[in-house]
């Protein structure tokens, strides 16, 4: 289905909460900016331990020419800080599980709450691309028992850990009532499509991302040395360069704690390029009811 139909813009900032400073302060900062600008965000929440100890050290253990390159990006001390950083090192917290309040905040205030990942992000990162239909299942089914009982409806949005959403996930998501997935990611991505067997779920692309591997989009100029003013104008730049769909993505303890004022920045330069502020789900309803 094509997205140029009735001219209309539409502009949606994702965040996927993988740390427990995510949860307990970096929504709470976007949900209140939100109020203020009076727009919608979409979240999506992982409920389990961020960390997985034994591939980290797995990962730890490789040479240098052993990893894979990487986009630019800031290391976790440089955005966690020392405390946050050692926190998670030593103690591997919950994320959502441990904060139920921002949870229930962000739904309350009318934004997308989906579901990121299972028990585990760590884990999901570095194996998921070699898990059944049955294992996924678990994962997801996991996560959304502790998604509802932090006191907000089944989530029927998900996102994967580090992109990783295999064919086998799309099929369990169906069987347990989802019907979005957002893990498409790069330039030149702005069709939802249908997807699955059933094709009831949707896939709904994001195309502002810290390129090639999806790091946060703030994160990714700031490690190239931007600075905001820079920032806000490589954003208006890419705004320009998409046809009618923008979905960005970075991460609550990034962009909502460190870089709050370059978010509202965004935001308002999204409205003076013509762009409506809406949720990934809102961006699946105009392309199925052939809207745009």
């Amino acid at each position: 289905m094509s997205v140029r139909g009735n001219g209309r813009k539409l502009f949606c900032f994702r965040f996927d909460v993988d740390t427990h400073v995510c949860a307990q302060h970096g929504v709470p900062n976007l949900v209140a900016l939100a109020g203020a600008l009076g727009v919608p965000f979409t979240f999506f929440f992982n409920m389990g331990r961020g960390v997985s100890r034994l591939d980290y050290l797995r990962k730890q253990s490789r040479s240098d020419a052993q990893r894979a390159p990487s986009t630019a990006k800031l290391s976790n001390l440089e955005k966690l800080g020392y405390w946050q950083f050692a926190r998670i090192a030593l103690f591997n917290p919950w994320v959502g599980r441990a904060h139920p309040e921002p949870i229930r905040g962000a739904h309350e205030q009318g934004h997308e709450v989906g579901l990121h990942g299972g028990r585990n992000h760590g884990e999901w990162m570095q194996h998921a691309s070699a898990w059944s239909e049955d294992r996924f299942r678990e994962e997801v089914s996991a996560g959304q028992r502790l998604l509802t009982q932090a006191g907000v409806p089944p989530a029927t949005s998900f996102s994967s850990p580090g992109w990783q959403g295999p064919a086998p996930l799309h099929s369990a998501l169906e069987s347990l009532d989802f019907d979005l997935v957002a893990d498409v990611h790069g330039e030149g991505f702005e069709e939802s499509r249908q997807m699955g067997p059933g094709e009831r779920l949707w896939s709904v692309p994001t195309n502002l991302t810290g390129e090639p591997v999806g790091v946060g989009y703030i994160e990714n100029l700031r490690a190239r040395g931007f600075e905001r003013d820079a920032i806000v104008e490589e954003f208006r730049s890419a705004l320009q360069r998409v046809d009618r769909i923008a979905v960005v993505y970075d991460h609550p303890y990034f962009a909502g704690i460190r870089e709050l004022s370059t978010v509202e920045r965004m935001v308002k330069s999204a409205q003076e390029l013509g762009f409506e502020v809406v949720t990934l789900k809102e961006i699946a309803r105009h392309h199925e009811a052939g809207r745009l």
